[in-house]
Parts: C-alpha cells; structure tokens; sequence
C-alpha cells in the first residue's frame, strides 16, 4: 500500500513541476525510505544557484540545520521564510499526530533584495557569479502562501496516508532501518567524496554489513546507487540550469570535470553538452524524462 501512495506522491510532484510550481522534500523521516529511493529526486533544493551555494565550504550543513530547525518549529499552518541565501520560499510540515516528519517546500523564488547578506561578503568574483546565478535560476514570486498552501495540500494528505497505511504486511527491522539510514546520508552527502567507511561510521554498523544489507533491499549496491542519484541530478542541472558542465561536474561529486563527461556518456549514451543541446527545443519548464532504472 505504501509504495502505490509513494508512487501518487511522485506523479503528483511531477506534475506541480510541469506547471512551474518546484516543490523539495527536506529533512524526511527514515520512515519514507521503506520503499527505497522514491522521493530522492525531490529530496533538498537543486536549482543552479542552491547547488552553486551549498558547494562553498559551510554552506551545505547550514542548509540542513536551517531544515532540521525549522521541521522542529513549523506549525501546520505552515510559512513563508528567506533562508541564509536569499531563496525566498513557503514551507509547510509533513505533519501526523503531533510529529513533523518533514518539510515540503515550493521553493526556487527571488526576492528584492537579492542573494544573501553572507553571499554578498564573500570575495567579489564568487559573490558576482553567485548573483548571475541567482538572477537565471530562480524566478519571480508566482504564487502566494495560500495558494501553496493549496497546491500542497493533496501532497501533505498523502504523506499522511502513507504514515497511516497498514504495516502488517512490511518488515520493519533492523535491515530496513539500516537500509533507510544509508540512503538519506548518500542524499545528503552525494555531492562530497563518500566512502563506506563514512556511512558505517555515521550509522555505527560494519562496512561488510552495510553492503549486504544495502544489496539485499535495493538489488544494487552503494556505489551504483550513489553513481544513480549523481547521474540524476546531473541531467536536471543539465535541463534546468545554465550552469558550465565543469560547474555541474563540481557540484554533484566529481573532482575532474572530463572524468565526470566520460562518466556520463558511458551510463546515458550521449555527452552532458549533447544533452542540453538535443533539450533546446523542449519547453523550458517540461521536466526530464529519463529512466528511473540505472
């Protein structure tokens, strides 16, 4: 029952894109990731500018405490907020029961004052590209809290139904836990060097076991799930930013920017360059469509 909701929510997520409307699940609960990696697409900000901000050094763990705050103090009637980078956005709770687990987010707006006051101190070259990338990425507000509040609410109804679908059937145990854990720290982590040995020492159990468990519930193993999630958000940076390939290559985890084009041809049978260019001709707002088995 749970992964025919997750499926709703996925297609329903799909379609506020194609209207324009960019929604990102934050700081999810482990409880979503029963079903595997069905919301890693949408999981956290990756418009041209986030990525570009959360690279710099600092940056991406303020976003993710700026997340884990506001999951602990949004109300259901959720907000309007700015964050440190000057992305304006309304933000709701995934609330059940008295308990967040969850933030969605319909994000990607400017505001009038620009970039944030800590971009603007960084040296003038980082802070100029910083605000090229701010004025192409992002887009004026097009909505208001009540209508978000309206467009998310089929989204929030779901959630809750998945936190309320039956669980006699599933197998709650450690494995599924492990398996959970593992994934929400590569989506968290996908765009550093990542090594078993980070995971097995953020969730405390062996590398060995980690492997096995991660094979056993996804029928793939870390690095082919990690080498996914980079070739996804790749080809959305790809369609929906301006972005240079080396910039993209940069923010998704890859050190050499030939290596990361070599890479991607090898999985996707065409060049990052090929890809933007074969995709001039799609609407600017239609999203990807692209295989979701790797």
């Amino acid at each position: 029952m749970r992964k025919i909701i997750a499926n709703d929510i996925r297609a329903y997520l799909a379609e506020l894109k194609k209207l324009g409307i960019f929604v990102s699940l934050c700081d999810l609960d482990d409880v979503f990731y029963a079903e595997g990696n069905i919301f890693s697409l949408f999981n956290g900000h990756t418009s041209g500018y986030c990525t570009a901000v959360k690279n710099l050094p600092g940056m991406h763990r303020k976003c993710l405490l700026r997340q884990a705050e506001l999951k602990n103090t949004l109300t259901e009637q959720g907000a309007y907020s700015v964050c440190h980078a000057g992305v304006a956005e309304y933000i709701f709770p995934i609330r059940e029961k008295g308990k967040n687990y969850g933030i969605v987010c319909v994000t990607g707006y400017k505001t009038p004052y620009g970039i944030g006051q800590e971009m603007k101190s960084l040296p003038p070259e980082t802070a100029r590209r910083l605000e090229k990338l701010y004025e192409n990425c992002l887009v004026e507000p097009q909505t208001d809290i009540a209508r978000a509040k309206a467009l998310t609410e089929p989204l929030l109804y779901m959630f809750r139904a998945y936190l309320n679908a039956d669980r006699a059937a599933e197998n709650t145990g450690t494995q599924e836990s492990v398996y959970a854990q593992s994934v929400r720290y590569i989506e968290e982590h996908f765009a550093e060097r990542i090594s078993l040995k980070d995971i097995s020492d953020k969730l405390g159990y062996s590398v060995p076991y980690i492997c096995k468990v991660f094979k056993a519930q996804s029928g793939r193993s870390v690095f082919a799930f990690l080498d996914w999630l980079r070739l996804k958000k790749a080809e959305e940076l790809l369609l929906y930013t301006s972005l240079t390939v080396t910039e993209i290559a940069y923010s998704i985890g890859f050190s050499d920017s030939n290596y990361f084009s070599n890479f991607f041809k090898k999985h996707k049978k065409l060049s990052p360059t090929a890809l933007r260019k074969s995709s001039r001709d799609v609407p600017e707002k239609k999203p990807a469509t692209v295989s979701e088995n790797f």
